[in-house]
């Protein structure tokens, strides 16, 4: 059972290595994690480019101002590539946000995935993507 499990999972890093896709995380920590399972894609941080992620200490902050939306942090990705792979938490907030950003990305025509994500999380048998690493490579 094990061996098949540490299979499937570089059945899935090579997959994601081997696509020309942009991969949509949450935040840094996302991002560190997947670089340690060997992913080495381009990954964008939502955190560091969108509203959605402005910390409620910070709202008025100058750096939250130059954040885009989520509709125009949709129309940046789709510019960039016509693949994206939505690898967000699957707790409340990362699923609503899994849902808006694959509406907005594929009515820009772009294609989305979230299987991929949604299939690494589950053979972790976690909710958030920064826990990965942790969990995989122990």
């Amino acid at each position: 059972m094990f061996n098949k499990k540490t299979d499937n999972i570089k059945e899935i890093i090579n997959q994601l290595n081997n696509q020309d896709a942009i991969i949509v995380v949450e935040g840094k920590k996302d991002k560190i994690a997947l670089q340690k399972l060997g992913i080495d894609s381009k990954i964008f941080l939502l955190q560091a480019n969108c509203r959605q992620f402005a910390e409620p200490r910070r709202k008025a902050s100058s750096v939250n101002r130059d954040k885009k939306s989520l509709i125009e942090t949709s129309e940046t990705l789709a510019q960039k590539s016509h693949q994206v792979i939505l690898m967000l938490d699957s707790d409340p907030k990362g699923l609503e946000l899994t849902k808006k950003m694959k509406n907005h990305l594929q009515s820009q025509g772009v294609h989305v995935n979230t299987k991929i994500g949604k299939t690494l999380l589950r053979l972790a048998n976690s909710q958030v993507v920064e826990s990965l690493d942790k969990i995989f490579l122990k």
